[in-house]
C-alpha cells in the first residue's frame, strides 16, 4: 500500500511539473498582465503574505511567542552583563534591530550609484520601530 502511494505522489509530481514547463511562457505573461494592474505590486504580495499567516495562525503565533521570549531573555542578559537597566537596553537593540535595514538599503542606494538617500527608506525605519516597540516592548508574559 504504501509504495503505491509513493508511485502515485511521484507520478503526479512529474505531471505538474511538465504542466507547468509546457505551459510557463503562458504563466509569465499571465503574470505580467496581473502586475501591470496598478497597485497590484503593492497588494498581492500584501494579499499572499495574509493568506499565509492565516493558514498557518497557530505556528505564526508559536514563533512569535518564542521570538518574544527569546528576546526578552537576550534583554535581560544584556542589563546584567552590561549593568544597564532593561528599558535601555530595549531601547537600544529595538534601535539596533531598526537600523540594520536602513543601513542595508543605503548602501544598496550607494551601489546604485543614487546621490542621496530616498524618503522610503525613512518611513520603512518609521515604521519598522513602530512594529518591534508594540510587538517586544510590550509587557512580558510569565
Amino acid at each position: 500500500m504504501m509504495r503505491e502511494n509513493v508511485y502515485i505522489t511521484v507520478t503526479l509530481v512529474v505531471l505538474m511539473t511538465s504542466i507547468i514547463v509546457f505551459f510557463s511562457q503562458e504563466f509569465g505573461k499571465t503574470g505580467r498582465k496581473i502586475f501591470s494592474i496598478p497597485g497590484a505590486k503593492l497588494f498581492l504580495p500584501l494579499v499572499l503574505a495574509s493568506i499565509i499567516i492565516e493558514l498557518n495562525e497557530p505556528l505564526i503565533y508559536w514563533l512569535m511567542l518564542r521570538l518574544k521570549e527569546n528576546y526578552h531573555a537576550f534583554t535581560r542578559y544584556l542589563s546584567s552583563a552590561t549593568g544597564f537597566s532593561v528599558p535601555f537596553v530595549d531601547i537600544f537593540l529595538i534601535f539596533l534591530i531598526t537600523m540594520f535595514p536602513i543601513v542595508l538599503l543605503r548602501l544598496w542606494e550607494i551601489r546604485r550609484n543614487m546621490p542621496e538617500s530616498r524618503p522610503i527608506t525613512t518611513h520603512i525605519g518609521v515604521f519598522i520601530w513602530v512594529i518591534l516597540a508594540i510587538v517586544l516592548i510590550g509587557y512580558e508574559m510569565n
